[in-house]
């Protein structure tokens, strides 16, 4: 989900969470987190944040939070 509507769908949680991000990402972006939830493993929610950073540059900050999060494999947030 998007601003509470559907963007992606796949059998991936980590190349869907790179997706969003990328959606998301502007020339304004300064900051994204991904915060991945329960069940979700720390090398995947690592894979996430290099695919992410790769496409986002050094110009943007990219943080990972362990959220813990029954419902959602990632919640990522794009500043």
């Amino acid at each position: 989900l998007v601003n509470g509507k559907l963007q992606f769908v796949g059998d991936s949680p980590v190349r869907i969470a790179y997706k969003v991000a990328k959606d998301m990402l502007t020339k304004h972006t300064s900051f994204i987190t991904v915060i991945y939830g329960e069940g979700v493993s720390e090398e995947d929610a690592n894979e996430v944040v290099r695919l992410i950073s790769n496409k986002a540059g050094n110009d943007v900050e990219v943080s990972l939070v362990n959220g813990g999060q029954p419902v959602y494999h990632f919640i990522v947030s794009v500043e």
